[in-house]
């Protein structure tokens, strides 16, 4: 499910913070973001900037006392909101609660249709973007990823407004360790398959992608890459050193296994890499033919087999059982990483359903000014 990144939501609570009367905390679903005191009551419908949106810093409706400081960004300059604490004391700010009846635009869709509404996305409409850092070394791009597997989007846990409901009581979760680096997908398409059109163009020099049967694909986030430079894009690069091109043709099906690229050159090296040191650590397995992913544990068996890592698993959990609130999976995803590091956090996949969101360590995002 794409993100939603500027949303309605509501005001389920809010709580005053010691020795800071200028500010109170507002509970909003799973998030909790500081506001001026007395600006917005219990139950109120508001909107929710989320964190890693870039805002416009000359909108004064996007002004806030926590999130400010202008930042040059993708060509323009605005604020960057992230994780902040609230004057030194246990609160944590993660993102933007405005007033609805200041953006007369969404407030029209509101009362328009309430039930549109509250599914619709309205970044776009208000000039909001996600921030991100742009991938080491992501190569030449030959279009969008190919549409027919998923972007390996997950959402966060403080958006999950039934997992201490009865829906989720009795169900189990793989818990694995989240790792930080880039998003890297590797495809095969068979060329009888009818998903084998839709892939992009191949340039010359590209003879590793294009194989008797069918055809393999490396992608990052968004973008399909070419591995007609090969030697210097390190996706291509981590690819071809677990041979996976020939892997894949030999397994014969339409899948694409989805993980994370760490290392020297991405996301800031937070795993602690040595220079030119990169690895792949698969967390995802989708059938293209299914057009569905595999169980969790059917992905941990595939990925042995393949010689491929996959993300540390932690243990098959019962998220009731280990807590009762999602502050207590906040606090349950701090913890040391790999090589001693921080570690961003943890992912929940329901082995049922397949369906995952992470929970991310406040110690972590503040760590990195996110």
């Amino acid at each position: 499910m794409p993100r939603k990144l500027v949303s309605i939501r509501r005001v389920a609570e809010l709580r005053p913070i010691a020795y800071n009367s200028r500010l109170q905390m507002a509970l909003v679903d799973g998030w909790t973001c500081a506001v001026r005191t007395g600006a917005f009551t219990r139950d109120e419908a508001v909107l929710l900037c989320e964190i890693d949106s870039f805002v416009s810093s000359t909108d004064p409706r996007f002004q806030h006392p926590l999130h400010h400081g202008a930042t040059a960004w993708s060509g323009s300059r605005g604020v960057h909101v992230k994780s902040v604490m609230v004057n030194r004391s246990s609160h944590i700010s993660q993102g933007l609660v405005l007033k609805l009846a200041d953006f007369p635009e969404v407030q029209a869709a509101y009362y328009n249709d309430k039930e549109k509404a509250l599914d619709t996305c309205f970044a776009e409409m208000l000039g909001v973007r996600k921030w991100e850092v742009a991938p080491g070394e992501a190569g030449t791009s030959l279009g969008p990823s190919p549409a027919f597997f998923p972007k390996t989007d997950a959402e966060r846990v403080q958006n999950i407004k039934t997992l201490f409901t009865n829906k989720y009581a009795n169900a189990t979760f793989q818990e694995s360790v989240k790792m930080d680096g880039s998003s890297m997908t590797v495809y095969y398409v068979r060329n009888d398959s009818q998903f084998y059109k839709s892939v992009p163009a191949l340039p010359e020099g590209a003879r590793k992608a294009d194989l008797k049967n069918g055809r393999v694909g490396v992608s990052s986030r968004k973008v399909d890459l070419s591995c007609a430079d090969e030697k210097k894009n390190v996706f291509w690069i981590t690819a071809l050193r677990y041979g996976l091109p020939w892997k894949l043709h030999r397994l014969g099906r339409n899948i694409a296994i989805q993980g994370e690229l760490v290392g020297a050159t991405m996301n800031r090296n937070r795993h602690g890499y040595g220079k030119g040191q990169h690895d792949f650590f698969v967390f995802a397995i989708y059938d293209i033919d299914k057009q569905q992913y595999m169980p969790p544990k059917d992905v941990e068996v595939r990925a042995r087999e393949l010689g491929l890592k996959h993300v540390p698993v932690l243990g098959y959990v019962n998220i009731h059982k280990i807590a009762k609130s999602q502050d207590d999976l906040l606090k349950r995803a701090e913890g040391v990483g790999m090589n001693g590091k921080k570690r961003e956090g943890l992912v929940y996949k329901n082995v049922q359903d397949g369906r995952w969101f992470k929970a991310i360590a406040n110690n972590y995002l503040l760590a990195i000014g996110e």
